[in-house]
């Protein structure tokens, strides 16, 4: 599935989860509901988009969980916060 139907796709709201928040682009998604998104809000600290952890039906983990490009591929995600 191309990214752009697949960010339409989770953009739309139904009946069984949330709809992905409109600053974040998706680019993951196991199946499971955990998602991650690029969020294009610039870090001015950082300098760097952060990459957030967002689940379709619980919404968006804490930012603690947030990484950047750099750190993604070393990351261990959570488990979305209960």
């Amino acid at each position: 599935m191309h990214i752009l139907k697949l960010n339409e796709g989770f953009r739309e709201p139904d009946d069984e989860g949330k709809p992905l928040p409109p600053n974040l682009i998706l680019f993951n998604h196991g199946h499971d509901g955990d998602c991650h998104g690029l969020d294009h809000g610039l870090d001015e600290r950082s300098k760097e988009y952060a990459i957030r952890c967002w689940n379709q039906y619980k919404g968006l983990a804490s930012p603690s969980a947030d990484t950047t490009f750099h750190r993604y591929g070393h990351t261990r995600w959570p488990v979305q916060e209960q």
